[in-house]
């Protein structure tokens, strides 16, 4: 009885690796459609939901802008506002739901196409979505950090703190819905 090789480039290993069918998801018309469709309503509703947070970013910072006095407080306001509309645009061009197709386009690489687009778009969040609060959120935390009573030192530890849990988490829930859209594109061939 011979032994097994234990070197793993051996040609039949290879082979015999090479030559194993390849497991292709069965999907029906029907239920590609479903899926385009429900990924479709979850992708508008994303959207709705960040549309009405931005709005509502919009009206506090620029409430901030108009009635707080630091200087640094108003720019760092108009800062966040500003790239609150800059998400908000992003989100409209490159986020938006494709509308489902029932012509004649092939519906799974169509739906593939949009889980691509949608994963790129959540694997790109913190240069698209994250970085341009960082400026806004330090123009505005900077008077609270010289006015702060106790010591300044701790202070700015604090607040980097609270940026690197909200930004990071931020981050994360992105990168983790990337990673989720990534198994469904995997599991769809593509």
């Amino acid at each position: 009885m011979s032994e097994a090789p234990d070197d793993m480039t051996n040609p039949d290993f290879q082979n015999l690796w090479q030559s194993q069918p390849k497991e292709m998801t069965a999907m029906s018309l029907d239920q590609v459609h479903a899926r385009a469709r429900q990924f479709h309503t979850h992708i508008n509703w994303r959207n709705r939901l960040e549309h009405v947070a931005s709005a509502l970013v919009v009206v506090v910072f620029t409430g901030y802008a108009i009635f707080l006095d630091p200087p640094l407080m108003k720019l760092g306001s108009v800062l966040i506002v500003a790239a609150t509309l800059l998400v908000s645009l992003i989100l409209v061009v490159r986020g938006r739901a494709a509308p489902v197709s029932d012509g004649a386009e092939d519906c799974l690489d169509f739906h593939r196409r949009a889980l691509v687009r949608q994963r790129n778009l959540l694997s790109s969040a913190w240069l698209w979505y994250v970085m341009p609060f960082v400026p806004g959120f330090v123009m505005f935390m900077i008077p609270t950090i010289q006015n702060s009573a106790g010591d300044k030192g701790t202070t700015v530890w604090i607040y980097l703190a609270i940026a690197v849990v909200f930004f990071g988490g931020v981050i994360a829930v992105n990168l983790l819905g990337a990673r989720g859209l990534q198994k469904e594109i995997d599991r769809l061939g593509g």
